[in-house]
C-alpha cells in the first residue's frame, strides 16, 4: 500500500513536466478501465448472489459472461475511437491525439471497434431474450448492463470531452461511494473492519457516513497541500514556466495521482466477489 502511495505521484510529477499530453492520455485509458472494471465487477456481484444465493447450484455459462464483458469493455471505445481517427480528441486544451500513435488515427480503427462492438451488444440482445423466454433473467443485472451501454456509447459524442467524462465519473463515482461504504459497514458489523482497517473503522463508528465522508474530506485538504507544495516546486525546478503548464502540473498531480492510487487498490477490490455474502446471509 504505502509503496504506491509514494511511486505512484512521485510518476505522475515526474511525467507531468516533460510531457503532460502523454500523462493525460495514459490517465484517462486508465480511468475509462477503471470505470469499465467496476462495472465487470458489480456484474459479477449479481452473477455470485444468483449462483450462491438466488438460484443455487446454477451456473453462469462462460459464453454469457464473455458477451456481457464483450458489450460492457466495447461500449465505451467506437466513438471515442472515430474521434481519434479523425484527429479531434481533445481533453480541454489537450490535444491527445499527439501522443496517440499514427497507427490508431485511421477509419480502420474506427471500423474495427465499432465492428467488435456490434457483434458484442448484438450477442447481448440475443442472449437478453434467450434468458427472458426460459424465465432466469437477472433483470438488476441486465438492466445495470443496458444503462452501462447506454451511458458509455454516448459519452464519447459530446463535444467537451473533459465535462463529458467527468459526467460520466460522476456516475461511477456515486456507484463506487454507494458499494464501498455499503462493504464497509457489512465488514463493520462482522468485526473485520477494526482488524484489517482500523483505521477506517475510527471513521465508520457513526450510524450514517459522515465519519466516512470526513475522512475523504481529510484527503481532499491533502490534495490541496500537495498542489501548493507541486506548485511552488515547479517554479523552482522550472523557472519561467508557462502560467497555464504551471498550473497544470500542479492540479495534475495533486488530483490525478490520488486518482491513479486509487485505480491501483481498486483492481484488487474488484476481485473481491464475496464481499456483500455477508447480507445475503443475513437476509
Amino acid at each position: 500500500f504505502f509503496s504506491s502511495v509514494v511511486i505512484l505521484p512521485v510518476f505522475f510529477f515526474l511525467l507531468a513536466f516533460p510531457n503532460p499530453t502523454l500523462l493525460l492520455t495514459i490517465f484517462f485509458f486508465w480511468g475509462a478501465l477503471h470505470v469499465l472494471h467496476q462495472v465487470t465487477y458489480i456484474v459479477e456481484l449479481y452473477n455470485h448472489k444468483e449462483q450462491n444465493f438466488v438460484r443455487r447450484g446454477s451456473a453462469i455459462s462462460p459464453l454469457a459472461r464473455l458477451i456481457d464483458y464483450g458489450v460492457i469493455l466495447t461500449c465505451l471505445f467506437p466513438l471515442a475511437a472515430f474521434k481519434i481517427s479523425q484527429g479531434s480528441f481533445d481533453i480541454g486544451t489537450n490535444d491527445l491525439t499527439a501522443v496517440i500513435p499514427e497507427f490508431f488515427q485511421q477509419a480502420w480503427f474506427f471500423y474495427v471497434m465499432a465492428g467488435v462492438f456490434s457483434v458484442a451488444f448484438i450477442a447481448f440482445l440475443i442472449k437478453t431474450t434467450i434468458e427472458y423466454r426460459r424465465g432466469y433473467i437477472n433483470w438488476p443485472k441486465t438492466m445495470f448492463i443496458l444503462l452501462t451501454v447506454i451511458v458509455a456509447f454516448t459519452v464519447p459524442a459530446l463535444p467537451n470531452l473533459d465535462t463529458a467524462f467527468q459526467g460520466m465519473n460522476t456516475w461511477h463515482s456515486l456507484q463506487y461511494l454507494a458499494i464501498t461504504f455499503y462493504i464497509i459497514r457489512l465488514r463493520q458489523q462482522t468485526g473485520e473492519l477494526e482488524k484489517d482497517a482500523p483505521l477506517v473503522a475510527r471513521f465508520s463508528k457513526s450510524k450514517d457516513s459522515r465519519g466516512l465522508f470526513a475522512l475523504s474530506l481529510m484527503m481532499l485538504l491533502g490534495s490541496v497541500i500537495v498542489f501548493i507544495v507541486v506548485y511552488a516546486l515547479a517554479g523552482i525546478i522550472k523557472p519561467g514556466i508557462d502560467a497555464n503548464q504551471h498550473f497544470d502540473i500542479a492540479y495534475y498531480t495533486a488530483i490525478l495521482s490520488f486518482l491513479w492510487i486509487h485505480y491501483y487498490h481498486d483492481h484488487f477490490l474488484f476481485t473481491n466477489f464475496e464481499a456483500l455474502d455477508a447480507a445475503y446471509k443475513g437476509a
